[in-house]
């Protein structure tokens, strides 16, 4: 309560100096008043601070980023995550397909790699590497993983391509012995761990 009011009554450094002097004759006792009632000010503000950042809401839980030549293997992906509640973005969808409807997809794209999702799940390929939707997809994901400096990109291999850009020491999951159906339960887990 004593906050309150120092805060409502002192808006300048003399209005400051006329309120604490008189209460306090010594720097140590008025250190540890200042202390004493600005500690659990200070917690509650960081405290809402932190758990608003916590609580970024995306408008997707992964986004699915691949090449066209593997879009059976990320379908079966898309639809088992879909079909336990995961908020996916796959391009061929019929939701996303009208979203993207008439859209700048340049700017699209970059919404959604760099800002949209909490994971980007990468199919890299060969075909990945020559694509160029898939080049401005792996860019804007990678902005997003070097301002965060946190995991974002999960790599999900068809084979050894090495991915401009993609650093080669990130864990990956080597598709070429993993079912879609294992592949979806590994991003799940993945999900649930991050909650």
């Amino acid at each position: 309560m004593a906050a309150r009011n120092l805060i409502f009554s002192c808006r300048t450094l003399d209005q400051f100096w006329y309120y604490i002097k008189p209460k306090f004759g010594h720097y140590d006792e008025r250190r540890k008043f200042l202390q004493d009632e600005f500690d659990p000010l200070l917690s509650h503000i960081e405290e809402k601070q932190y758990s608003r950042a916590q609580e970024q809401p995306f408008e997707y839980d992964v986004a699915l980023s691949f090449a066209g030549e593997e879009r059976i293997y990320v379908e079966k992906v898309a639809k088992y995550l879909k079909d336990s509640g995961v908020k996916v973005f796959y391009d061929k969808n019929e939701e996303e397909e009208a979203k993207l409807w008439g859209v700048d997809l340049t700017e699209y794209l970059y919404r959604v790699y760099a800002k949209g999702a909490l994971y980007c799940v990468m199919f890299i390929s060969k075909n990945y590497a020559e694509k160029v939707w898939t080049r401005h997809e792996k860019r804007s994901a990678l902005e997003r993983a070097i301002k965060e400096k946190r995991e974002y990109i999960l790599p999900a291999r068809f084979d050894d391509i090495e991915i401009e850009g993609l650093p080669s020491t990130l864990g990956f999951i080597d598709l070429r012995v993993k079912t879609p159906e294992e592949l979806g339960k590994l991003i799940l887990i993945k999900l649930r761990n991050h909650s």
